[in-house]
């Protein structure tokens, strides 16, 4: 949780509580998924360690009391998890979907990670909300991860299903981490002109896509978010300049802000 917390104080999103709710309806999920050894969000009645078919289901089940929720899941055939939760939390905001899930306007999160079976473990988020409000950005603000400071772990696009990338013929990795854009929920985000650019150089990266409501093969993403993907990875120490310009619900903005990656990243 510390990652998650860390980076959506930093970027603007705003901390999240972690719910004991949400804890035991994602360490019910992260146990189902090892029982069945499957990697799913819907729960299927008739197998062992059921509680819910969906995440809100599961988390009324542990009567969180609210059914404004979502969830990650990843599994790890190389049991690369980290016993305490950040080394999958860094791999999902390394994936466009999943990464727009983490920094979304939820109030409340839990956490879990389940045992080993067949050298593979599984990863549970889930994010929720009791207020019909929820954790909304100021109407004027613009948050983006990374942003301002940030050390990225990861220089590549995480696999993530569904794939922003089906049809391409390239594995999801092969491209660079993605960069996500918000404004509040309810408004719409039009971006003219997003740029990646390495630290000394002159050049912008090539992009892949700046993914938007209006050109998400998954229809996944809706007004108020946008996701830049660079066609490459990042390279490891390097230090880039974005700069993205637009409007939020027809007011201008143009942001300029550096990140960095880290030397030492794993993929």
């Amino acid at each position: 949780m510390l990652w998650i917390n860390d980076n959506r104080q930093r970027c603007g999103f705003g901390q999240l509580a972690q719910n004991p709710a949400l804890d035991q309806a994602s360490q019910d999920h992260a146990n189902y998924l090892l029982t069945n050894f499957v990697t799913t969000h819907q729960q299927d009645p008739t197998r062992q360690g059921f509680t819910g078919v969906w995440p809100w289901d599961r988390a009324q089940f542990r009567s969180y009391g609210s059914t404004y929720v979502t969830e990650n899941v990843v599994g790890d055939g190389s049991v690369n998890l980290s016993p305490n939760t950040e080394g999958y939390s860094q791999g999902l905001g390394a994936a466009s979907y999943h990464a727009l899930s983490t920094f979304g306007p939820w109030l409340d999160v839990g956490i879990a990670v389940s045992g080993v079976s067949q050298n593979s473990r599984w990863g549970v988020q889930m994010f929720g909300s009791r207020s019909s409000t929820s954790q909304l950005l100021a109407g004027d603000a613009l948050a983006t991860f990374p942003c301002e400071g940030t050390v990225l772990e990861r220089p590549n696009h995480s696999v993530e299903t569904p794939s922003p990338f089906a049809g391409t013929g390239r594995q999801d990795f092969s491209f660079g981490h993605p960069l996500i854009a918000m404004v509040r929920m309810g408004q719409t985000l039009v971006v003219d002109s997003w740029t990646l650019t390495r630290q000394g150089d002159s050049t912008p990266l090539a992009n892949w896509r700046i993914l938007t409501a209006a050109n998400d093969p998954n229809r996944l993403l809706r007004p108020h978010q946008a996701v830049l993907i660079p066609d490459q990875p990042m390279v490891r120490g390097a230090t880039y300049v974005v700069r993205i310009r637009g409007t939020n619900n027809g007011q201008a903005f143009d942001r300029t802000y550096t990140f960095s990656q880290d030397p030492n990243g794993r993929r």
